[in-house]
C-alpha cells in the first residue's frame, strides 16, 4: 500500500518499476496507491503499459478508509526522495504494519530493525535487493506500536520541548 499525494517527489514511478521487475514473486499481492495528483494519469498509462493488474489506484479516501486499508495492509510502501516528517511512515507503524521506505526525513530512526526497511532510494540495487527481501519476509517483520505510542504520545512530546 502507498498513501499520499501522487507527486514526483512521492517516487511512486519507482514502485510500479518494483512490482513490474519482481511480477512473478507478487502475485497474490496487490498494490493499492491512495492519493491523487499531478503524476496520476501518468502512472496509470505506466500500469497499462505494464499490464500490471495488481496496482490499484483508489483516490482520496477519508482517514476512517484509510485506517480500515491499514487494518489489512501487510506492509506500506514509501519510495519517496523527501519527506519533511514521514507521517504515513508513524501511522503506519502504529497500526503495527511494517514499512519499505526511502531513509529521508525521520523514517530511518522510525524503523527500527524488524519494523521493516530504509533504503537508500538512489541506489537503486540496494532497492531492488531490500525490496525483494522486505516482500519475501514481509510475515516476519514486527512493529512494537505500543513502543511508538509512548515515543510519539503527546506527553512526551511535551516533555522533549520543555
Amino acid at each position: 500500500m502507498a498513501i499520499g499525494r501522487i507527486e514526483k517527489i512521492k517516487n511512486y514511478q519507482l514502485l510500479i518499476d518494483l512490482f513490474n521487475k519482481y511480477s512473478e514473486l507478487l502475485t497474490s499481492y496487490k498494490l493499492l496507491i491512495i492519493g491523487t495528483g499531478s503524476e496520476l494519469s501518468a502512472l496509470k498509462q505506466k500500469v497499462d503499459f505494464f499490464k500490471l493488474k495488481n496496482i490499484d489506484f483508489l483516490g482520496c479516501q477519508t482517514s476512517d478508509e484509510i485506517e480500515n486499508y491499514l487494518d489489512k495492509a501487510k506492509g506500506v510502501l514509501i519510495p519517496s526522495h523527501n519527506e519533511s516528517f514521514g507521517l504515513v511512515c508513524l501511522e503506519s507503524l502504529l497500526a503495527g504494519v511494517p514499512v519499505f521506505a526511502a531513509a529521508t526525513g525521520v523514517m530511518p530512526s522510525l524503523i527500527k530493525q524488524g519494523y521493516g526497511e530504509v533504503v537508500d532510494i538512489n541506489n537503486i540495487k540496494e532497492v531492488e535487493e531490500k525490496f525483494k527481501k522486505f516482500i519475501e519476509n514481509i510475515d516476519s517483520y514486527s512493529v512494537d506500536n505500543k513502543e511508538l505510542s509512548q515515543r510519539f504520545s503527546v506527553e512526551a512530546m511535551v516533555n522533549k520541548y520543555e
